[in-house]
């Protein structure tokens, strides 16, 4: 199938609220009930066809809403358990992907409507929430699921049932679901050494490091070992690997079989709480090396746990919120106006979840009315638009393989700086 680029048609102004229904069934039927996102927010969408790209978006001059019903999108993501800190930052990239892609005019007018499942932070309530989605007969597609294992339980499901499923975060290999399961993630292999690397240039005296990971959660066990073969390629000793559980509250012990070999650098892969506590805990042992902190730690929620323990640590990043491009600006633009901070890599990826799949479903209008859709035909039309198009997202360009793994162009490096009392902290940009 030819590649198609489609650009997002960028809003300087949004519109005004929407409050709606979601549909079922065949996607042009109203019908109502359907939970919605936290904030119960929904965007009005202006006229969108028909503009250049770029040109900006005026808000409606008296004109109503509209009444078309709003198209379903499911939203599996963790806002409580141990992977609320990622999955919070997660849902709110992908609400501000609804109010901006919505202010756009949605698809064919009609605006999107997430649908929110909270997965927790294991593996059963992930395959309820996706199982709640699925057989609601109601979203066309789904984001999700948070943690990288919760992926490997539910994308069989997508699968199974051919629901369009784009996870924000994962990113591990081997993944079920190939052609109904694609991810937002950089593959481990690709991603994880360029922190490593940063460390040792700037200390080329490292010859010992040290691992640590929680072997409950699947993106850290399978990150660890990415790592650890990285660290044999540049011929450096490695002088303990210990594992631990993201439900674990004390980490004295890890951090001190740590300490005991005398790392020249430390690298942690956890989620954030207990990757977090666990860094801390370095600190107060004295460790004073540099550390690599894993994917699962790359978010703003780590500043309050660590606090100035956070400060230097090196994260291998997908997202930069220095992108420069047009969907950066907006997306960064609004987050700021939103939350009064820099967005995170997490809440990058839930935006670009959530406009993969609008753009996608865009593409599959222009071929098709979508109200004259049943919503297995509009689910198959969709899992074969994704992997067709190609998309600017704040992420950069990315696309994806047939098989569902993402071609994203370009990855970074960050530093955590903290401030001086360790309350407030930013990412740095290092390359």
């Amino acid at each position: 199938m030819q590649r198609v680029t489609r650009r997002m048609v960028l809003p300087l102004l949004l519109a005004a609220l929407l409050c709606a229904c979601a549909s079922t069934g065949q996607v042009g039927v109203e019908a109502s009930g359907a939970a919605t996102s936290s904030d119960d927010q929904r965007q009005a969408p202006a006229a969108a066809r028909g503009r250049a790209p770029g040109a900006p978006v005026s808000p409606p001059q008296g004109s109503a809403p509209p009444t078309a019903p709003p198209i379903p999108i499911g939203a599996a993501i963790a806002t409580t358990g141990n992977a609320a800190l990622l999955g919070r930052e997660e849902l709110l990239g992908a609400q501000i992907a609804q109010e901006v892609l919505n202010a756009e005019g949605g698809v064919g007018d009609r605006p999107v409507d997430l649908v929110v499942e909270d997965t927790g932070g294991d593996d059963e309530s992930a395959r309820s929430a996706f199982q709640t989605l699925v057989n609601s007969g109601q979203v066309v597609a789904i984001a999700g699921p948070t943690l990288a294992r919760q992926a490997a339980a539910v994308s069989s499901i997508a699968g199974q049932t051919g629901v369009p499923t784009l996870g924000p975060a994962s990113a591990t290999t081997g993944l079920a679901g190939a052609g109904a399961y694609f991810r937002m993630s950089l593959p481990l292999p690709a991603a994880a050494p360029g922190a490593m690397d940063v460390a040792l240039q700037e200390d080329p005296d490292i010859t010992r490091v040290a691992f640590a990971f929680a072997q409950d959660d699947a993106s850290s066990s399978s990150e660890t070992v990415a790592l650890q073969a990285a660290a044999r390629e540049r011929s450096l000793s490695i002088g303990t690997v210990q594992s631990y559980q993201t439900t674990d509250t004390s980490f004295s012990t890890v951090a001190g079989a740590l300490v005991d070999t005398e790392p020249g650098l430390v690298l942690v892969s956890g989620t954030a709480a207990d990757g977090g506590a666990l860094v801390r805990q370095l600190r107060t042992l004295g460790y004073d090396g540099p550390i690599v902190a894993g994917s699962g730690m790359n978010t703003s929620e780590l500043f309050a746990i660590c606090e100035a323990a956070c400060s230097g640590l090196l994260f291998t990043q997908s997202y930069s919120p220095q992108t420069d491009n047009a969907a950066n600006q907006v997306f960064r633009r609004v987050f700021q106006e939103r939350h009064g901070r820099e967005p995170s890599q997490p809440s990058a990826q839930g935006y670009a979840s959530v406009q993969v799949l609008v753009e996608s479903l865009r593409a599959v209008d222009a071929d098709q009315d979508l109200s004259t859709l049943d919503l297995a035909t509009l689910r198959t039309a969709l899992r074969t638009a994704i992997p067709a198009g190609e998309y600017e997202t704040p992420l950069g360009t990315v696309a994806f393989t047939s098989e569902g793994e993402i071609v994203q162009q370009q990855s970074y490096v960050a530093r955590i700086e903290m401030s001086e009392d360790g309350q407030t902290g930013r990412f740095v940009l290092v390359r």
